[in-house]
């Protein structure tokens, strides 16, 4: 997402003949999206998917667009490129965030979540740093470079729902579904990607966490 801040604006310009006012339209329209997807659609639907699911959306989104960007020449790409990022970020953040707290041990979640949000904020200020150099360089090579960056997301998001789902099983051996139990069933556990892990395992996830959260922004 650092890439796309950092250089879109002189592709719009260069490539699509964007001016100033076309592209303060432009992001405004991708605010108005980021709005309509966080706070209408994305909750939703990681109700039905699962977050881990919901991740792997919004990096195969984002792949996509950003493949795009790097060798497709379409009039209105500034626009659908605008939505499509937004909505991938509804996608990926908020779950990133919350599977971060969720392996946390009791009292640690604000450490874990403050670590995870500065390796965010890491991603989001070399993201357009790196990708104004290698624009200078060759107009696609910011693009190609948060495409692969997307990508390597997409087996930590693997690995990290195989870890949740590991220890979801250690511990939830007895969980079974069943009728007028307060509990979450393991069924449902696993779609939504929660877990009651050991110091361990939850050290682990918050590490896999905050490695993915760090290349989408850097991206």
């Amino acid at each position: 997402f650092g890439v796309f801040l950092g250089v879109s604006a002189l592709l719009f310009k260069d490539v699509f003949g964007i001016d100033a006012s076309s592209l303060g339209a432009i992001f405004c329209v991708a605010g108005v999206a980021m709005v309509v997807f966080q706070g209408l659609l994305v909750n939703p639907l990681v109700r039905i998917v699962g977050r881990p699911t919901s991740i792997m959306c919004g990096c195969v989104l984002r792949l996509v667009t950003y493949a795009a960007l790097a060798a497709v020449e379409f009039t209105w790409l500034p626009w659908v490129s605008a939505v499509t990022v937004v909505a991938s970020g509804a996608l990926i953040d908020p779950c990133t965030s919350s599977l971060a707290s969720d392996a946390a041990p009791k009292g640690l979640s604000g450490v874990f979540l403050g670590v995870f949000q500065a390796c965010a904020s890491l991603g989001s200020f070399v993201g357009p740093l790196g990708g104004g150099i290698l624009y200078c360089f060759w107009r696609p090579a910011p693009y190609w470079a948060a495409a692969a960056a997307t990508a390597a997301c997409l087996p930590m998001t693997l690995a990290l729902f195989r870890q949740q789902k590991q220890a979801m099983i250690c511990h939830d051996e007895s969980c079974i579904e069943g009728e007028g139990d307060e509990t979450p069933t393991l069924k449902q556990r696993l779609l939504n990607g929660q877990s009651e892990a050991t110091p361990h395992t939850a050290g682990r996830l918050t590490r896999a966490a905050s490695r993915l959260r760090t290349i989408a922004d850097l991206r």
